[in-house]
Parts: structure tokens; sequence; C-alpha cells
């Protein structure tokens, strides 16, 4: 392993901490202003335009991963059995 478990257990910690509490509190009030955009004068909404924003990102961010992260860890022959 690379990190120790309590070091693998505060990076949990803080993952779920942005994930759950700072990424919806984000995603709520940008959700709000995408769909305050993309609001018609009769109320309705353009949802191809409104979804297009959120995939975008995640294909984005899809890349971002791929070609930025790097495990040069090889697992060994004892770590693969003993999963």
């Amino acid at each position: 392993m690379k990190a120790s478990d309590d070091m693998r257990a505060s990076a949990q910690a803080m993952l779920t901490f942005f994930t759950l509490g700072v990424g919806n509190y984000l995603g709520t009030l940008f959700t709000g202003y995408i769909w305050d955009t993309f609001k018609l004068a009769d109320g309705s909404t353009v949802w191809w335009k409104f979804f297009l924003i959120p995939a975008v990102l995640c294909t984005v961010m899809a890349f971002v991963f791929l070609f930025f992260f790097k495990d040069d860890h090889k697992a060994t022959e004892a770590e693969l059995e003993s999963v």
C-alpha cells in the first residue's frame, strides 16, 4: 500500500466532505443559475442545453483523469492472490 490506514481514512473523510458537503451546496447554486439561464419566456426549459453542461464537465474531467493520473505501483503476485 502507498498510504497508511489513518491517511487513507482521512482522505476518505475529506473526499466525503467535499462531495456531499461543499459539492452539494455549490451544485445547488450552480444548478439554479443554469436552470434560470435556459428557461424560456413561457416557463419551459431547454433541457438538452441544461444537461449538456454537466455532461461536458464530466467528459472533460474524465479526460483529465485519463491523461494525468499516474499509478507507478505494480501489484505483486501476493497482492493479486489476496484479492
